[in-house]
């Protein structure tokens, strides 16, 4: 049996999802053979890290909703939370640039989807204006 936790190292898909006689639904890897691969773990490991560290950038996210909505929406850069809002930029961009940091804004747009997601994703943007040359 197999862990509905577990993605394919290959195309990301969880197991729960691809799972098909041993192999991938979508791109045919032998997940049993990914299972016992290093490289295969050392991937799977990463993206739970990166996952985790997304959660905890939407906490911060959420929180400055919460200020937010508390102080009637002042200026983004008025926010208590603006400096860990660049300084995740950062981080995210010195772990993987552009891309990772596109990762992030999508957690923010599908975990806040139903108040607002797009709108705080935008926001953080704006607090990211100039990291790595992201432009809002």
């Amino acid at each position: 049996m197999h862990d509905p936790n577990e993605y394919c190292p290959n195309c990301d898909m969880p197991y729960a999802e691809a799972w098909s006689d041993g192999r991938c639904g979508i791109c045919d890897t032998d997940l049993v053979a990914a299972r016992t691969d290093p490289f295969a773990q050392a991937l799977v490991a990463k993206r739970r890290k990166q996952e985790s560290e997304n959660h905890e950038f939407v906490k911060l996210v959420r929180e400055c909703r919460k200020w937010g909505m508390a102080n009637e929406y002042p200026a983004a850069k008025d926010y208590p939370q603006y400096q860990k809002l660049r300084e995740a930029g950062l981080f995210f961009y010195g772990h993987g640039g552009a891309d990772r940091m596109g990762s992030a804004l999508k957690t923010v747009i599908y975990e806040m989807e139903n108040i607002g997601g797009r709108s705080w994703a935008r926001f953080v943007e704006f607090a990211w204006k100039g990291i790595g040359g992201w432009e809002p």
